[in-house]
């Protein structure tokens, strides 16, 4: 990388666009690689041979897995979120009116998400435009995973709790959407299904475990998470917490 590229400065999106770039270039090296190996076994000797089907198991092969990689890390530096996640464990969950306005961190994430979508059309001279929809793909769904994380983190609700998060998911939807142009906005689901999960009744065992057996993509520490959540909710007394903690 140039000297001139600062990874470590929001300003360039932590060398959003550059590192986009490199792995193209690997991508492409690759291509060129595989295509020229028919003509390359025709003008090396037979005893290296050997050599060539080395090379390209070794390195070329690894090098493609390599830019897979680069892609499935450039949303932690594209969508920084573990702030994301703190902020929702610091929200008054617990209130008992519903507000009209969604929580701080929704606003966090949509401007996160918009400021990104910037970098990616400001570079569509640089980069192939069919990477702007996969690199905000998984840069959405890195949020959304965020979010559940924080989700599981919360400690205290109230009887309103599952509508503040849905409120907060729906006004998200919308921002991202409209910044981004993807619709419907992806991986959504993966956040709305956990949320829902805060409407089970603290004292249905029953029903609790069925929802942890019907939705298994979800860690056991965040299921763990969202049992403590729910069993600590006004009138739930803390019941069968430990229970359903072993059960699962």
């Amino acid at each position: 990388v140039a000297l001139t590229v600062d990874l470590e400065s929001a300003d360039s999106h932590y060398g959003l666009c550059e590192r986009c770039v490199a792995a193209e270039s690997l991508a492409f090296l690759v291509g060129v690689a595989r295509a020229v190996r028919p003509a390359l076994s025709r003008l090396v000797p037979p005893k290296t041979e050997r050599t060539i089907e080395e090379f390209y198991a070794d390195l070329v092969e690894g090098v493609g897995e390599l830019r897979d990689l680069l892609y499935r890390r450039l949303p932690l530096v594209a969508m920084p979120m573990h702030d994301v996640v703190t902020a929702v464990t610091q929200v008054k969950w617990d209130v008992k009116e519903l507000g009209f306005t969604q929580s701080a961190y929704v606003d966090t994430v949509a401007q996160r998400a918009a400021a990104l979508a910037q970098v990616l059309d400001r570079s569509k001279d640089v980069l192939p435009a069919q990477l702007r929809p996969v690199v905000l793909k998984s840069c959405v769904l890195h949020a959304m995973e965020l979010l559940v994380e924080g989700y599981s983190r919360i400690r205290k609700m109230g009887p309103n709790t599952p509508l503040i998060i849905s409120q907060d998911l729906q006004v998200l939807k919308k921002a991202i959407e409209e910044s981004t142009g993807l619709r419907p906005l992806p991986f959504l689901k993966h956040a709305d299904e956990f949320a829902k999960a805060f409407f089970l009744r603290p004292d249905s065992q029953a029903a609790i475990l069925e929802w942890t057996r019907q939705h298994p993509g979800y860690p056991v520490h965040q299921v763990q998470g969202l049992i403590t959540a729910v069993c600590s909710g006004e009138g739930s007394g803390g019941g069968g917490r430990g229970g359903l903690t072993s059960a699962l």
